[in-house]
Formats: C-alpha cells, sequence, structure tokens
C-alpha cells in the first residue's frame, strides 16, 4: 500500500539513522525521497537513483519579485518532480522532507497523495501539520496539466 510521509530536517535525520540508510545503501531501499533544502543547506543524503536532492525557499508568488535572493520556486522544479515520481511510481513509501516539514513538503507531499488518488483523510492522519504552500502546489498542478 502507497504512503506518504512529510518530514522535518530532524525527523528525517532520525527516520534515516533509525533505519540505516545511508548515501551507500539508499538505492537498495524500497522508498523515493524527495530532499527540499534551502540555499546554503547541506543534504543529509546526497542525490540517488531514488532521492531528488532540490534548493528553492518557501515562498509565496507575491515574493516573486519583492525577495531576489531567495531561490524560488518554479515550472522547471515542477516538471523535476512529477518526473521523479513518475519514474518511481512503484516504490511504497515516498518520504519528502524540508526543514521544517510543513510548508514546502506539504506542498510536495499533498501533490504526490492527490497524484496517486491516496486517501486524503488518512494521509493528513499521517501528516497532521502539514499546511501546504499554495503556490508550489498551484506550480505543481499546472506543470501536471501541460
Amino acid at each position: 500500500m502507497k504512503k506518504v510521509l512529510v518530514l522535518s530536517k530532524e525527523r528525517f535525520k532520525d527516520f534515516i539513522c533509525f533505519n540505516n540508510i545511508t548515501d551507500e545503501n539508499v538505492e537498495s531501499k524500497n522508498i523515493c525521497i524527495i530532499s527540499i533544502n534551502d540555499g546554503g543547506a547541506k543534504p543529509l543524503l546526497s542525490k540517488a537513483e531514488n532521492v531528488n536532492v532540490m534548493f528553492f525557499d518557501d515562498t509565496s508568488e507575491n515574493e516573486l519579485h519583492l525577495s531576489p535572493s531567495l531561490v524560488h520556486f518554479n515550472t522547471e522544479n515542477a516538471a523535476e518532480i512529477i518526473q521523479f515520481i513518475e519514474k518511481h511510481s512503484s516504490k511504497d513509501l515516498f518520504i519528502v522532507h524540508c526543514t521544517m516539514g510543513v510548508s514546502r513538503s506539504g506542498a510536495v507531499g499533498t501533490f504526490i497523495n492527490d497524484y496517486f488518488g491516496l486517501d486524503y483523510f488518512q494521509f493528513k492522519r499521517n501528516n497532521p501539520i502539514i499546511q501546504p504552500n499554495q503556490f508550489i502546489l498551484s506550480q505543481l498542478k499546472q506543470q501536471l496539466f501541460l
């Protein structure tokens, strides 16, 4: 049964430690990971076949021109995420993390849950603190229909 987990960076760190997941063995695991990082952050895992490491900040559409120093989510990011989840659609566990595990990862996790047509109420029970970034979620949905 497919499941989507949205985690903070700290909870993700605990998850990979508890499950003994490392750069050396992550590709042997039946999981798909999207690691969302702030611009200067060091990711916990390196990019691998089943690990997509991304860098963008938690911004809204209104901030696109007001905060030029931030890395904004864009259509290329959306296309990359969609291609990644399509490529790994056979995986049973999708883990999405960002710094707090609330907004950016909440949007991507919600999109993945909707993409696979999974039970939204079960997704919310598994991820109760998410508050999806609506700009990121709308960009993903728009890209899906291009």
